[in-house]
């Protein structure tokens, strides 16, 4: 039977081609069987003859392109082939928001944001994406350690963090990830207060 289609996320070019770990199947096609080699190829000639495997990472020609599966038994040489279509989702859309600013009482470069006053600004109302906020890009793209709102910035002055969009429509775990920049701006300090501002009557 054939396998569910291998659905992937674009690169940075939004084009429908990417590189593909066409790996990724190997489990499902061979209900992970270890005696079963795997291996893809451009058409069913190749993949019955055994020839011109397709190379690991492949980068797909078309969006929706359809690949030949070889599934070999390694103990009788005995083999069957069946197809694997290969879908790449485009990633939201995220819209990259003007600084978040918070104006400090005390200027000691701290303070507190409510991130998700963001969210509208990042997702552009669409109610299909969903933001999570991360302190690095590897948390982001991870999507591990998300930040609470309100945050305290953790680097004085101005840090930026990373907003992770995605969609509830795309079935793979596409997302965007954008930067938010955190300026905490000083609040003019007074001194002890003026004298009293005294005039003749």
């Amino acid at each position: 039977f054939a396998p569910t289609a291998l659905e992937v996320c674009d690169d940075g070019t939004p084009d429908g081609i990417t590189s593909i770990d066409l790996t990724l199947k190997n489990i499902e096609v061979t209900g992970n069987n270890p005696n079963y080699s795997v291996s893809y190829h451009i058409d069913l000639l190749n993949a019955e003859a055994n020839i011109d495997p397709l190379p690991i990472p492949y980068t797909n020609t078309v969006n929706g392109q359809i690949v030949f599966v070889r599934v070999q038994d390694i103990n009788t040489g005995c083999f069957n082939t069946t197809t694997l279509e290969l879908v790449v989702e485009q990633a939201p859309i995220a819209n990259t928001p003007v600084p978040l600013v918070y104006c400090d009482p005390d200027s000691d470069g701290f303070g507190e944001f409510d991130l998700m006053s963001m969210d509208n600004v990042i997702t552009g109302g669409d109610p299909s994406l969903t933001v999570s906020y991360h302190e690095t890009s590897s948390d982001a793209n991870n999507n591990v350690n998300p930040l609470l709102s309100p945050y305290n910035n953790i680097v004085e002055d101005s840090q930026i963090i990373y907003a992770r969009v995605e969609s509830s429509t795309i079935a793979t775990n596409c997302a965007t990830i954008i930067e938010l920049i955190l300026d905490v701006n000083p609040t003019p300090q007074l001194g002890v207060g003026p004298t009293a501002l005294e005039v003749c009557d």
